[in-house]
Order: C-alpha cells, then structure tokens, then sequence
C-alpha cells in the first residue's frame, strides 16, 4: 500500500504547478534573523503563527504557518531564515546545497532508525530556483518524500535557497487525503520570495 502511494505521489508532483499567490508582508523581522529578511504574516492560504529565535545568526528564526481558510486540509509549514556557519561563506553555492541536502536526507535516516517514522521514501528532488527580482534569482533544491507514521502516510517537502551568506528553508507537510490538491510547493516558492523581499 505504502509502494501504491509513493507512485501516485511521485506522478503527481510532476505535474504540480506553482501560481502565484497573495501575499501579506506586515510581519516585522526577528532579531536572529539575517537582516533585511522578514516572514510575512500570511501567503495565499497560510497564515503567520508561532515563531521561535534560536538566539543565534547560524540557527535564525523558525516560523510556523497554517491554513486559514477553516480547511479540514491538516497541511502545515515552517519557514527558516538564518545564516550560512562562517567556515562556509566561501564556498560555492553548489557546496552549500550538496551539503545541506546531505544533512537533511541523513536526518531521515536518523529518523527512520528511532522510530519516528514506520518507512521513509523520497518520490523527487532536484535543482530549484526563486525570481525574486528581474535581476534577482536566489538558486535553491527541492526534496518531496513521503513517509509513513502511526499507520498513516503523509507527504512532506524541503526546499532550501541561498541568498548570498543567508539561506532560506522551507518545510511544509500534507496529509495522504490532500496531497493530490496541495498548494506547499506553490507556498514555499512564495514565502521565499516575500521573506527576501518583504514589503516597506
């Protein structure tokens, strides 16, 4: 059953399209946030909740969004500003990328291993990108696995873009009822954008 999944997830999320969507910058930036980044209050469906600081530049802020529209779609994301570790500002963005994913795919193996998930499979990943200007393109990689927990299967997404010595992470989840409709991947290309370029 888990298999049957994965292969209609991997189906659909070729073929998931990213329109634009409203977004609400009214949110002020976090003190360990890179300067000039800031979460906005809601993007399309998603609205600004909790936030946590993690009191240092290399860790940033964490931001948690959920639906607003009294959907019984149980999706949620987070959104990660923070700043490149100073060993790593030279490297090259293709470095900071390969690294990254590296950490994130070793982290569900980790998680498999202890038993927070039952089974674990990545259905696609590959280069990513965000315009956030005509002349602005911050380059980036994306990850959508499915996984399976407490009997119940559920599809989550990571994507990560590099903003000079800042990176911008978002990780959004959809329950197995929902992911065929889900609007993550439209969300995390917009909150990037809007979090780089938050407006006056």
């Amino acid at each position: 059953m888990f298999s049957l999944c994965l292969e209609l997830i991997l189906t659909a999320l070729v073929i998931v399209s990213a329109p634009a969507i409203a977004q609400d910058t009214s949110n002020p930036q976090s003190s360990s946030a890179p300067a000039g980044f800031a979460a906005p209050g809601q993007v399309g469906r998603y609205k600004l909740g909790s936030s946590h600081d993690y009191g240092k530049a290399t860790l940033g802020v964490a931001y948690q969004y959920a639906l607003a529209d009294g959907s019984a779609d149980s999706s949620f994301a987070t959104l990660y500003l923070y700043q490149r570790e100073e060993a790593e500002r030279g490297w090259s963005v293709d470095s900071v990328l390969a690294t990254s994913v590296a950490v994130f795919k070793e982290g569900l193996n980790v998680m498999r291993n202890r038993g927070d998930y039952e089974n674990y499979q990545i259905a696609s990943e590959g280069r990513d990108s965000v315009m956030v200007s005509d002349v602005l393109k911050l380059p980036g990689y994306h990850v959508a696995y499915a996984f399976r927990r407490g009997g119940r299967t559920a599809v989550s997404f990571f994507y990560l873009f590099v903003a000079g010595n800042n990176l911008v992470k978002v990780r959004g989840t959809v329950p197995e009822s929902h992911w065929q409709n889900t609007d993550l991947p439209s969300f995390a290309h917009a909150v990037a954008v809007a979090s780089v370029k938050p407006v006056p």
